[in-house]
């Protein structure tokens, strides 16, 4: 499996069917409530987590599920010309008459002069699952971003059938994976914080709880997201299957280098300092534990450390904490385990192009 992959390497796109003709126009198409059958779905990995309440001698146990996927994935390239020429002095695209498709049938809708927004109308309300747009200053090129587990589900055939029809050459500039935690307290999991020097972003219910949060600003090469998906689900008014108590999301959204060839250590460098400071080691005491609880739960406080010593001395306490919390370790055992799983659903997606 080839781990060069970078942002600079471009690949090309070669249809099967190039044996025997060009894809037909509309054939990539489904019809509504039509769903692909091919779907790949991700490994559940099981754990049962313990909590420890006061005194230490009660304790309380999870049966919980994690599981890993592809999130979204954006892809920039250069665009297939259309055998129908021109039209109004302008070169026609096949990702413009593949828009226009999609758009007859209700699952896109122009919302600028080069942009479209994918959305899946067989769910109420509407799913937003793409956004394809020609680039501004090269026409010959457009950006691709979508979810690929979702927008499977409104086509015919598979992605890189429909991938291949629109683009000559392509190359990734993002990937989000995320991982659902299934069946963990609501504020278990709220009690954790992305202990990094970046901004933090929250949003909050009425009863001013954690809905979601933001690490990293969106420019970033890299940002993480942790929101209440079954909260989301409920409001969609989606359908949850029994036993799902509760569910939350934890993406990682990756541009650049990171999403190539750094992508296991910046997952293990985000987890590793995705801690509660509820759950520092029992030996360390005193003054290092009032500082560093402190610390985990005022992040600003960082700040005031002049000494860069003293800061080191704390962020590798920080990291400690990370690797011996229970949800924390599990959460990384869990995407090592579930790792070829990623690469193959990405080659299931893109027929043998690795990106990780």
């Amino acid at each position: 499996m080839n781990r060069n992959n970078h942002q600079g390497d471009n690949w090309t796109f070669v249809d099967e069917k190039d044996k025997v003709g060009i894809v037909g126009r509309g054939n990539f198409f489904s019809k509504r409530g039509v769903l692909n059958s091919e779907k790949n779905q991700p490994t559940v990995s099981n754990r049962r987590l313990t909590l420890y309440y006061l005194p230490p001698t009660e304790k309380n146990e999870f049966d919980l599920s994690l599981a890993w996927s592809i999130d979204r994935l954006t892809i920039v390239g250069k665009l297939k010309q259309s055998n129908v020429g021109r039209t109004h002095g302008s070169t026609l695209y096949e990702a413009d008459m593949a828009m226009a498709l999609l758009g007859g049938q209700g699952y896109a809708r122009q919302v600028s002069e080069l942009g479209w927004r994918i959305e899946n109308i067989d769910v109420h309300p509407a799913e937003n699952i793409g956004y394809f747009e020609q680039l501004a200053h090269d026409r010959e090129k457009g950006r691709f971003d979508f979810n690929p587990n979702k927008l499977s589900e409104i086509l015919n055939c598979s992605l890189k059938e429909f991938l291949s029809s629109i683009f000559e050459s392509a190359h990734y500039s993002r990937a989000d994976v995320a991982c659902d935690i299934f069946n963990v307290p609501n504020d278990y999991i709220r009690q954790f914080d992305l202990v990094k020097s970046v901004s933090k972003r929250i949003w909050t219910g009425i009863d001013r709880k954690l809905q979601t949060a933001y690490w990293g600003s969106p420019q970033s090469e890299r940002q993480v997201r942790l929101y209440n998906k079954l909260l989301e689900q409920l409001k969609n008014g989606e359908i949850v299957s029994p036993g799902i108590e509760t569910w939350w999301r934890l993406e990682f959204q990756l541009r650049g280098k990171d999403r190539t060839t750094q992508f296991d250590e910046v997952v293990k460098d985000v987890l590793e300092s995705f801690v509660s400071w509820q759950h520092i080691p029992i030996d360390i005491r005193g003054t290092d534990k009032l500082i560093l609880t402190s610390l985990l739960k005022e992040p600003d406080m960082w700040s005031e450390i002049k000494s860069s010593k003293t800061k080191a001395k704390y962020k590798k306490m920080v990291s400690r904490v990370g690797k011996e919390e229970s949800l924390t370790k599990f959460l990384l055992d869990s995407y090592f385990e579930q790792k070829p799983e990623i690469e193959k659903e990405l080659d299931f997606w893109l027929n043998g192009l690795n990106v990780i």
